[in-house]
Parts: structure tokens; sequence; C-alpha cells
């Protein structure tokens, strides 16, 4: 089989370059350094594969890449970018413009194990299989899905039209929010309307094992690599190939798991416990805490490379007590027959204004469970307000000020990706004993873009 082509672009020349140096043993590689010449190569050379080495951060570039689009329609495109401006990248992400992404400084192995995938995917495309377009009249509107989910209040509708739109991307996505709030209902959503729909959604609930057991779990092992494994076992990233894998309450790993993780993550590979065997995964990662992530990094409990790593797309979900609107629409919903009372149960509406004036601390499971309550002890069709008493069971007083939401959508998630440029800027000079020049090369960057991120970020 002919090698692939692959055309990659950047102003920097050297860059270029040392990409083609380092993919040029298993596909041929063609260079352009400015756009003009990036459409004039694909048209001539008929190339599908592209590498941009370079940010896409403004408005021109997007249109660019949607010109090149419309040149190449099954184009797939890969961002090998220093510090990506997340808007433009998301953005060109939702618009089926850009695959895949790699923060410099990036690792030879790292490349070569996204283009092994986008040539797999460029496959597909020629074969006419592409997922995307059997999946993509599934995608509606969040307020036209059918979905386990009720969204009645403004802020779960912004969360689901926040979900409906990364779910057609290949981005890890971050759901933070309480106990018992739907983070894996909206992982399966986001798995359910995305162009990996038809493949495995495998769930891992990080905080429930073991350092060993999830290891194990996560990435299974080889025959005789401890007492009792008499066969080799395939871990949960190769059970999800070709799906979503949904990591639950991240936040409780050990630091030697996450380092392992941030590894797979970006090299997208990883070796079974006990084997040496390389293992390429493809799988879409969704994760889940409980507890805030950021602040775990600033007790430095949690790595801050794979918070940036995990925290690409967030999602912050509304504790119950914040969506009292949803709260009436779930009651409703959970007392449907389901073999625990009969049809035609009403709520009383004192009943019901003390159900949304109670402050939930477990949330929608714990709604769930007193509605089931209700419907046992209720005598009649009505449930009143002494009933909605008594299911409590001396929970938490109605009139118990809620606690302080944990998240919000408008988290400035972008602040942070500054924060983390500054540190990778330092490092750099500091590593480089303060060359500006040798520090710009480290990290592929022109000397005046580097100097342009340093004066702005106040190192110099």
């Amino acid at each position: 089989m002919a090698m692939r082509q692959v055309l990659v672009v950047d102003d920097l020349e050297e860059t270029s370059r040392l990409i083609g140096r380092q993919v040029g043993s298993e596909y041929q590689v063609f260079h352009a350094t400015s756009p003009e010449d990036a459409q004039r190569r694909l048209v001539e050379n008929n190339i599908c594969l592209l590498v941009i080495a370079c940010d896409v951060s403004c408005h021109a570039e997007l249109e660019l890449l949607a010109k090149l689009r419309e040149l190449q329609p099954n184009l797939v495109t890969i961002v090998i970018s220093s510090y990506p401006h997340m808007d433009s990248l998301i953005s060109a992400m939702n618009r089926g413009l850009v695959y895949r992404f790699i923060l410099k400084p990036w690792r030879e192995e790292d490349v070569l194990v996204v283009l092994a995938q986008a040539s797999k995917r460029l496959s597909n495309l020629e074969a006419g299989t592409s997922v995307n377009r059997a999946v993509s009249p599934r995608i509606k509107v969040a307020s036209q899905v059918q979905t386990d989910l009720v969204v009645e209040s403004r802020r779960m509708k912004s969360v689901m039209q926040r979900a409906t739109k990364v779910a057609s991307t290949a981005v890890t996505v971050l759901l933070q929010g309480e106990s018992g709030t739907g983070k894996e209902v909206l992982a399966r959503y986001i798995h359910d309307h995305s162009p990996r729909a038809g493949q495995p959604f495998v769930a891992v609930n990080c905080g429930a094992l073991s350092e060993s057991l999830l290891e194990n779990e996560l990435f299974g092992h080889e025959r005789g690599a401890f007492t009792g494994a008499d066969s080799r076992k395939s871990g949960k990233f190769e059970v999800a190939e070709g799906g979503t894998l949904f990591l639950d309450e991240i936040g409780d790993i050990s630091p030697r798991l996450q380092v392992i993780l941030l590894r797979v993550l970006e090299a997208r590979c990883f070796e079974r416990v006990g084997g040496t065997e390389t293992v390429h995964s493809d799988v879409r990662i969704i994760a889940a805490s409980l507890k805030p992530l950021a602040e775990l990094v600033e007790n430095q409990s949690f790595r801050s490379d794979l918070y940036y790593r995990l925290n690409v797309f967030p999602i912050g979900l509304p504790a119950l007590r914040e969506r009292p609107e949803d709260t009436k629409a779930l009651v409703s919903k959970f007392l449907r027959p389901n073999g625990i009372a009969r049809a035609g149960m009403k709520v009383s509406e004192d009943a019901m204004r003390a159900l949304c004036e109670y402050p939930w601390p477990g949330n929608v499971r714990e709604l769930r469970n007193v509605v089931d309550r209700m419907k046992i002890l209720a005598d009649g069709d009505v449930i009143d307000e002494s009933l909605v008493e008594a299911s409590l069971l001396g929970g938490p007083s109605v009139s118990t000020p809620p606690p302080a939401p944990l998240f919000r959508d408008d988290d400035n998630w972008e602040q942070r990706i500054e924060s983390r440029q500054r540190m990778r800027l330092k490092d750099a000079l500091i590593d480089c004993e303060g060359n500006r020049s040798q520090a710009a090369r480290s990290l592929g960057m022109k000397r005046t873009t580097f100097l342009y991120h340093c004066r702005k970020s106040g190192l110099i």
C-alpha cells in the first residue's frame, strides 16, 4: 500500500521540517509556509491529511481551514499548538474543521499516534462510512432531544446546549457537580449524540477502587503479571476502543496513576500491567468530579498538567436546589407508574412547594428516593405536605438555607489556560538559563512570538 501523503503547514520552516523528519518514514510529507502555498499543494497532490503547526487563534485562520475543507471535503486536520486559544479551537472542532490537537512541545510518538488515528478516519471517509454523516441527523437542539435528563430551568438548558455542541466533536469533557446531579447521565447523553454512538460507552468509578485495582481495571494485565493472573485481561481502555470512557470521581486517583493517565492522554497508548507491548487507544474521555479539580490543583493533590488535559471543555452541573423548575418536572416524571404505585397520583400545591423549597443535599438521586417513598406511604391518590415531611425522614428542615453552589457554568477556565502558558514560558526560560532564542526553539515558537507572550505574561 502506498504511503499516505501529509501536508505540514507552518510559517516557521524549521518546525515544519522537524515534523517531516519525525514522520517521514511512514508518510510522504509535503511542506507549506503560507495559506496560498497550502491551497496549491493540497490541490496539486490531492492531499487529505493536514498538520498545522501554528496557533489557530483568530477568525482568519478558521476561515482558512474552512476554505481548505472546501478544496478537500475529506480533509482531516491536526493542529499542533503552543497555547491554543480555546474558543477558536473549540469552534474549529465544533465545525468539523479540526480532528485532533497536540500541545507543544510535542513528542514524536504523539504525532505518529494521532496521524495513525487520522489515517483510519480518512479511510472511513473515503469508503463512504463516515460516522459523522451517519449520526449527524441525531444531533438536535437540546430542547428537542428525548433524554433521561429533565430540562426545564434556564441553567439546565444552558448545560444541554453546551453538551449538544461538544457531543459532535472528539474533545475531552470534564463534568463537575455535586453528587447526584446526573453527571453520568449527561456523559451518556454526550456519547449517544456523538459520532461514537454506535461504539461502547464504558464507565469506571475511580474512587471506588484501590490504586492497584484501578490500574488493572483501566489497562488490563498480561498473564503472570501477578499471583492469580492466569490469562490476559483487557482493561477498560481496550473495551471502550472506538467509543467513550467515562472516568467518574477522577479527583480520587493516586499521584502515580495521575502520571500514567497523563501519558495515555498525551500519547494515546499504554501497556498492560506486567506487559511490554504498546497498545494504541482511540477512546473519547469524559471525566467527572465531585471535588473542584482546580482547588485540588491549588492544594497540590492533583497534577496541573493532567487537569489541563481533562479540562478542555468543562461543564458544571447545577445542584437541584438551584433549579426548582426542574424539581417539579422530575417529581411528575418519578410519579409515573413503575411497579411501586398506581397511575393517577398527584401532588398538592403545598406539597409541591415544600419539595421545591427543600435544599436536596443528595440532589436528583435523593429526590427519586423520596418520591418512591411517598408513593409507598400514600393512602390515596393525593400526596400532601404531611406525607412530604414524613418521607423526608428527619432530613434538613425546609427552611434550611442552601449551601453555596460549588460550580458555575461561567467558570473562567481561560484564565487557567493563561496561567499554564505563563508557567511553561517561565520553565523554558529557566531550562535555557535565560537564553530567549533557545527557549523559543524548545517550545517550537518563533523568537518574536515567544517574546510577545513573555511580555504579555510579565516575564520580561
